[in-house]
């Protein structure tokens, strides 16, 4: 049996003199140029989902408080057309001047199911993240950005790794992926409110972000029926009217974390997310959700 993950060895990207090369040698040395990429490195047949990238850097040149240098990981759909997207950021700023690093990143893409429109950033990522659930392209290069007033020296070669992991996405515990295919945390917000019914607050909206709700654990004292639901001053459900019996509970888990998935609810972006309690009671509980 063949084994479960195809390897394909990619010749080290690097940079020479402010012209793009690939070759096999450990190490080049030059001047960089902001906005300068390596040449499309073509993948080949094979259904890669995961790449293994380890740069190694020596002589960092970040001297001043505002020097910063950033790599990017790119792949692209179509060369001809050339329009590149980010699959990972790898950043250094003042803090790094001088140093030696290594930096190995794993980029892991898959199926997150559903349609949905690829947010195109060349370039742009933020620092030290990786895209995931993207879909990777024909080729791969990098490409360097600066902020510096003149262009930094530098040494590095860029051993790369494809594979293709037929365990497609797998998410570290406490992850989930929003819209744009980045990870981000779930987090959770408890709630205990006594003696008391009507609007009460779970969670505080955040300025351009929904909050998309995928776990709920509810409990009540009372007899009567609550609803999940958006408010900005007019309240929006975002569920039916769930009735429920004195010491009854509600749960819902285990979806949402992927685009596409099936989620509770999701507010408008800036809104607060409420529970509307028809019975005056005590009604407590927590809730988990995706800041999108």
């Amino acid at each position: 049996m063949s084994d479960v993950f195809q390897q394909r060895y990619i010749p080290n990207i690097r940079f020479l003199n402010g012209a793009s090369q690939i070759d096999e040698s450990n190490a080049s040395t030059g001047n960089i140029t902001d906005d300068e990429t390596t040449d499309w490195v073509p993948l080949g047949p094979g259904g890669y989902n995961e790449i293994t990238i380890q740069p190694n850097f020596s002589t960092i040149s970040t001297a001043n408080g505002s020097d910063e240098i950033d790599f990017y990981l790119q792949t692209t759909m179509n060369i001809s057309q050339g329009v590149a997207y980010d699959l990972l950021n790898i950043h250094f700023a003042n803090a790094d001047n001088g140093g030696t690093h290594r930096q190995p990143r794993l980029w892991r893409g898959g199926d997150i199911g559903g349609f949905r429109a690829l947010a195109v950033t060349d370039g742009t990522i933020t620092d030290n993240e990786t895209q995931v659930g993207v879909p990777l392209g024909t080729h791969v290069r990098i490409k360097i950005k600066f902020t510096k007033g003149s262009a930094p020296t530098l040494a590095y070669n860029c051993p790369i790794i494809v594979r293709n992991n037929p365990q497609g996405l797998a998410l570290p515990i406490g992850k989930g992926i929003n819209d744009n295919g980045v990870t981000t945390d779930i987090k959770r917000a408890s709630f205990e409110h006594a003696a008391t019914n009507g609007a009460l607050a779970i969670v505080t909206g955040v300025a351009s972000k929904k909050i998309r709700v995928i776990g709920l654990q509810f409990y009540t004292d009372v007899v009567g029926n609550i609803t999940v639901q958006d408010d900005n001053g007019t309240p929006v459900k975002l569920t039916g009217a769930m009735e429920f019996i004195a010491g009854g509970s509600f749960s819902y888990h285990g979806e949402g974390r992927y685009p596409g998935e099936r989620f509770l609810g999701e507010t408008t972006a800036g809104d607060d997310l409420d529970i509307d309690v028809e019975t005056s009671g005590t009604h407590s509980g927590y809730v988990e959700y995706l800041e999108i």
